[in-house]
């Protein structure tokens, strides 16, 4: 029922849990894989997002959030993603679990580029 892809990974950033939506909007199973990001994310943003996701991962930040395209299984187009997620902790302070989100900004980014461009002009 909820419209974000949601996500968990462990502490270590390996994702355990993708929801159906997941599976339903890039057409791979929600579990399985090594690197569930491998083939989805566009080739231009898969190394800066695995790199920013690990330094998430590394550094413990109260929140992650970055952006990149995915791909749509129904087309194969890419849209502009906002994935974010925030750290769950032991009562020590150790992350226990990471929880997120993937949301489509597509339209909110294109509207954005769109204006640049406009005020440039």
């Amino acid at each position: 029922a909820v419209p974000q892809m949601v996500w968990t990974a462990d502490p270590r950033g390996a994702v355990t849990f993708f929801n159906r939506r997941w599976a339903e909007y890039t057409g791979a199973a929600p579990g399985g894989r090594p690197d569930p990001w491998a083939g989805l994310v566009h080739p231009d943003d898969a190394d800066p997002f695995r790199a920013a996701w690990g330094l998430a991962v590394a550094h413990q930040p109260e929140r992650f959030a970055d952006e990149f395209r995915l791909r749509r299984a129904a087309d194969g187009a890419y849209r502009w993603m906002l994935a974010t997620a925030v750290p769950l902790r032991d009562p020590a302070g150790a992350v226990t679990e990471w929880v997120g989100s993937v949301t489509d900004i597509d339209d909110q980014k294109r509207q954005a580029e769109n204006l640049e461009r406009v005020v440039r002009e």
